[in-house]
């Protein structure tokens, strides 16, 4: 993971915040850029690893051509599982703050529970499932992500309090456990059976 961050060419210390998802208005990329501009014009030492493709992305791309942006601002693009685990390993934050888009709702959100298989505390959005995938307070936060302030503050939070930022890290961690895909399935399977067995 050390290597990882190495590779992003980011100075020691640089508090590195994640995104892996595709590339489309609900998921808020654009909320999670805004943010890391304005806490980087407060002198905070912060930068973007924003993974994955779509629609957005040029749109994405252009917000940080202001000076002083772009090079704190990374977009990958579509990378293999392995760079995934990677990725979650080399970051300190995850932060998806998703936004009600149309007619389209957010699930429960699977990649948080991969950012916590890293140890790595979470921000959602308090849409659709992604307030059952990060418990508040606990495995991360919670926050309206039509909120730039609000998603600013979250971040800020969790950068300037690593003690808070680990203790969530190993919450994450045993949440991730708790539902381990194996363990999930099993109990969806078993409440089908129940339900058949009374139908």
């Amino acid at each position: 993971m050390i290597e990882k961050r190495l590779e992003l060419g980011w100075p020691p210390g640089t508090f590195v915040v994640a995104t892996i998802a595709r590339m489309e208005a609900r998921r808020n990329q654009a909320s999670v850029i805004n943010a890391i501009a304005a806490l980087r014009q407060k002198g905070v030492p912060v930068a973007y690893v924003c993974v994955g493709d779509g629609e957005e992305r040029d749109k994405l791309q252009a917000l940080v051509e202001e000076p002083g942006l772009g090079c704190w601002v990374r977009f990958p693009g579509t990378i293999s599982e392995q760079e995934k685990i990677v990725t979650y390993g080399a970051s300190d934050l995850y932060v998806m703050a998703s936004i009600q888009s149309g007619q389209t709702t957010e699930g429960f959100g699977i990649v948080f529970l991969e950012a916590a298989a890293a140890g790595v505390p979470s921000i959602c959005g308090n849409v659709g499932g992604q307030p059952e995938a990060v418990l508040h307070g606990k495995t991360g936060l919670v926050v309206d992500g039509r909120k730039l302030d609000d998603l600013e503050s979250a971040i800020q939070r969790l950068i300037s309090d690593p003690a808070t930022r680990l203790k969530m890290g190993e919450a994450a961690r045993k949440w991730a456990q708790i539902n381990d895909w194996t363990r999930v399935s099993a109990a969806v399977l078993a409440a089908i059976r129940h339900a058949c067995a009374y139908s």
